[in-house]
């Protein structure tokens, strides 16, 4: 008998998408709930009566990961974002150590996250690197 794949741990009730996400953004425990559920059915044997179960918990978890990196990638371009805005103040060595910092972590959130969004976002990064070169030759 095949076992079916329960997307959600035991006593999480069924969610839509935008419920989903709103969970993912603001209750930090979700996430890593959400990762040990999928990882504790990956571990389970590999067997024919397993198969759609690990193939379910792996599309489950490259979801996860692709919202989080997503989530985390436009946080960290927001906060990029604030302190390129020329009134929030100078930009000094701090900040620009600091905005290079931003864009480095957005770019590694990238890493999960799936096309169409990867290529928008990266997108993003690539002005705020391009503001960030030019506030460094401003400066020489």
């Amino acid at each position: 008998m095949k076992t079916r794949f329960q997307p959600l741990p035991d006593g999480e009730p069924p969610l839509d998408v935008k419920p989903f996400l709103h969970h993912l953004r603001h209750d930090p425990g979700f996430a890593e709930t959400m990762q040990a559920h999928c990882k504790s059915r990956l571990a389970t044997p590999h067997s024919p009566d397993t198969a759609v179960v690990h193939q379910a918990a792996q599309a489950a978890l490259r979801t996860l990961k692709h919202h989080q990196g997503a989530w985390k990638a436009k946080q960290a371009l927001e906060q990029a974002i604030q302190l390129l805005d020329p009134a929030t103040g100078a930009h000094d060595a701090t900040t620009l150590r600091r905005l290079h910092a931003l864009a480095d972590e957005a770019s590694n959130h990238l890493l999960d996250t799936q096309e169409p969004e990867r290529t928008r976002l990266m997108g993003s990064i690539t002005a705020i690197r391009a503001a960030i070169h030019s506030l460094n030759t401003e400066d020489s």
